[in-house]
């Protein structure tokens, strides 16, 4: 039997691992041409990101402060809509029930001395709403010319109730200017003084468990000719032809509406 032998090394013209060279190739193994590309190639540099315009921030915080301020609205609209539907709140109603002139002297044609009493009833048609009252201020004036000036503690208002608040109105060497002293003077001799009544307040509504913020109101009552009172027991004047009007003062910031 003929004993075979294998060689210990690689036959030669044998391919090497990783492959022979193909036809035209310069020879070598593959890892070498992959080397050989990489070094060729361009360092990867990554690319800074590109800042935030300005201009596309502010787009972006003007849009949603619309939509926050939209939803404000919204939500403010549905509340007050609740709010009519359950209670049906209305107005409180104000009218002058009582108005002296006790003393009014023009002097030295630009100052003036005054004393007028008051009484206003003020009445709260609402079933479920009551109101809250801050002090209230109160002023009288004749034409512009001012006549007195006070002030009547705030209360409570009650539903379907019907509060007289009185106060009394004085003015001791008011300066005025010369052509609303001479009205006045001439009003005098006449005995019928046009009067004009203000006053001007906070107040706060209470709906069962809400509670709004305060508002401020302002009660115009006008169309008042008064006689000066010269003795005691004179007949009162006639109020019917004087009426009180209502007008809410919304503050926004530093801007009154």
């Amino acid at each position: 039997m003929n004993d075979r032998v294998y060689p210990a090394s690689r036959p030669t013209g044998a391919a090497p691992a990783g492959g022979a060279a193909g036809a035209g190739g310069t020879g070598g193994p593959s890892y070498m041409k992959s080397q050989l590309y990489s070094a060729n190639r361009p360092a990867y540099r990554p690319q800074p990101k590109r800042p935030r315009s300005k201009r596309r921030c502010c787009c972006l915080c003007f849009i949603w402060t619309c939509i926050v301020v939209l939803f404000l609205i919204l939500a403010a609209a549905v509340a007050a809509a609740v709010c009519w539907v359950l209670f049906r709140p209305q107005r409180p109603v104000f009218t002058v029930s009582a108005l002296q002139i006790s003393k009014l002297n023009v002097t030295g044609g630009s100052t003036v001395d005054s004393l007028v009493s008051i009484s206003l009833d003020a009445k709260n048609p609402n079933k479920k709403v009551e109101f809250f009252y801050d002090d209230i201020s109160v002023t009288a004036d004749s034409g512009g010319v001012p006549l007195g000036s006070g002030s009547v503690p705030g209360f409570q208002h009650a539903a379907k109730n019907t509060t007289t608040v009185s106060a009394t109105l004085s003015a001791k060497g008011e300066k005025v200017d010369s052509d609303g002293a001479k009205a006045l003077a001439a009003d005098l001799k006449k005995n019928s003084v046009p009067l004009s009544i203000e006053l001007d307040t906070k107040v706060r509504a209470k709906m069962g468990a809400l509670r709004s913020w305060r508002l401020g109101i302002k009660v115009s009552c006008d169309g008042f000719s008064v006689a000066v009172v010269k003795k005691k027991g004179a007949a009162p004047p006639s109020l019917s032809d004087g009426k009180c009007a209502i007008k809410i003062r919304v503050k926004i910031l530093r801007w009154e509406f």
